[in-house]
């Protein structure tokens, strides 16, 4: 997956530090994830975020906290898990 699209992101516009505030800085993640919200990138830079190989263990990503991507890649698993199973 090309990540040319972050060019383009109104993230790529702000100073890089807005997208990754400390995470008991509730305003800064509530900020971030406003830069986040009308990007039509979001899914895109989810999936990098979230990949094995570009993970991003920092930072607002896809609209998405550190901790909500974490949350997200233990369900994605859990889900993975259990289809191989089935």
């Amino acid at each position: 997956m090309s990540a040319d699209f972050r060019q383009f992101a109104p993230c790529a516009t702000v100073d890089p530090e807005a997208m990754f505030p400390n995470p008991k800085n509730r305003a800064g993640v509530v900020l971030a994830k406003r830069i986040c919200e009308p990007c039509e990138f979001r899914s895109q830079c989810l999936d990098l975020a979230l990949a094995p190989d570009t993970r991003s263990e920092f930072g607002v990503f896809g609209g998405l906290s550190e901790h909500e991507r974490r949350a997200l890649a233990r369900q994605l698993g859990r889900r993975t898990r259990h289809s191989l199973a089935a």
